[in-house]
């Protein structure tokens, strides 16, 4: 089956990879930066204040007298070593040869998410790619999910999120599909316990993505 009256759209971080991803690759750049070739130790420090909800850059800064600014800007614009699963890949395959219409929504800056979806190697799935620093706002805003609606009118919309504290805002409120991508334990964002009412009003839950296949 396809379908030109559906499209489909996804969350990036922690819905198509897991965020934390992009977090360990931005560590290891920046403690090589700083240590070159011996910079195990540095970078698992960092991971481990990460971890620990403990600040890394500041106490950084003052070590190796590196601005923030700059050891932020290494971090956030890296090109990271990230990866889909075999799960992501297999659903977004299926899509694609049924001609179904992809995009994503995604918060956070417009070179770092885009580095993200070229280094995974997804970005020709989409015919729209909407990042909040480019459309001018951030999720729960309606912004992005209005701007699909008003180029893809009169369809059936699908999102894909894994964060229920801002994610389903708009669809939910607006009748798209919503569907949860379940934290494996790893997701950045841990607080879906906080918005029960959320989870009862999506239309699945999902633990991996290609078990969406069977409804599409």
């Amino acid at each position: 089956m396809s379908s030109k009256k559906d499209i489909i759209v996804f969350d990036l971080d922690d819905t198509l990879y897991q965020e934390l991803e992009f977090v360990k690759s931005g560590f290891s750049f920046v403690a090589k930066k700083l240590e070159g070739e011996n910079s195990l130790t540095l970078y698992c420090w960092m991971l481990s204040r990460f971890r620990n909800n403990l600040d890394v850059f500041d106490h950084l800064s003052q070590e190796y007298a590196v601005s923030v600014d700059q050891l932020l800007n290494w971090y956030r614009y890296h090109n990271p070593k990230i990866s889909i699963s075999q799960s992501t890949k297999a659903l977004l395959e299926y899509l694609n040869e049924r001609n179904y219409l992809l995009a994503v929504i995604t918060d956070g800056r417009s070179k770092t998410q885009r580095n993200k979806l070229k280094s995974l190697g997804i970005d020709r799935y989409f015919c729209k790619i909407l990042i909040s620093e480019e459309v001018g706002a951030s999720k729960p805003s309606s912004v992005a999910y209005k701007l699909i609606e008003e180029e893809f009118p009169n369809m059936t919309y699908w999102y894909i999120g894994d964060n229920t504290s801002k994610d389903f805002t708009y669809p939910i409120a607006n009748n798209w599909n919503s569907i949860l991508k379940l934290d494996n334990g790893t997701n950045i964002h841990t607080n879906s316990f906080k918005y029960l009412e959320v989870l009862k009003e999506l239309n699945l839950i999902v633990s991996e993505l290609d078990e969406l296949i069977k409804y599409f």
